[in-house]
């Protein structure tokens, strides 16, 4: 199977997007992720398998871009939240993957550019490391 983007404009790929990552009830059929229905698994089991960067965010005031990086963690936690070894690999890798490590002690909300600002949540998606990553309007 070849790992191709599919690029649509102005087609509904946000609302198809929201339905695969279940932020949004489809009104018919199931949203199957190899044979699995996401509908039937939990909120943590989800969590760990679309990754959704969505085309506009909501910047977190004072949050730095590491720990934007660390959310992406978040459905691999255990209970008390804590990062391990391979939590704390995971976001170095996102950080690095995306080329913000110059700015991972910034505040997201105080980086210059919308792209530095995309750049930052592509590290939390990444960090999420899942199977599938759901991207809207990646490159704006």
């Amino acid at each position: 199977m070849l790992d191709i983007p599919i690029i649509l404009y102005g087609c509904g790929k946000s609302t198809l997007l929201r339905c695969c990552a279940l932020l949004l009830t489809p009104q018919g059929g199931e949203v199957l992720l190899g044979n699995e229905d996401l509908a039937s698994l939990s909120a943590r089991q989800l969590g760990q398998r679309p990754a959704l960067l969505p085309q506009q965010h909501l910047v977190p005031e004072g949050m730095s871009v590491q720990k934007l990086a660390c959310y992406g963690r978040s459905p691999w936690l255990n209970l008390f939240g804590y990062m391990g070894t391979l939590d704390s690999q995971r976001v170095q890798a996102a950080i690095e993957q995306t080329q913000v490590t110059q700015l991972a002690t910034q505040q997201v909300c105080k980086l210059s550019g919308r792209g530095r600002r995309q750049r930052a949540f592509l590290a939390m998606a990444l960090a999420q490391d899942t199977q599938l990553l759901l991207l809207n309007e990646p490159t704006i």
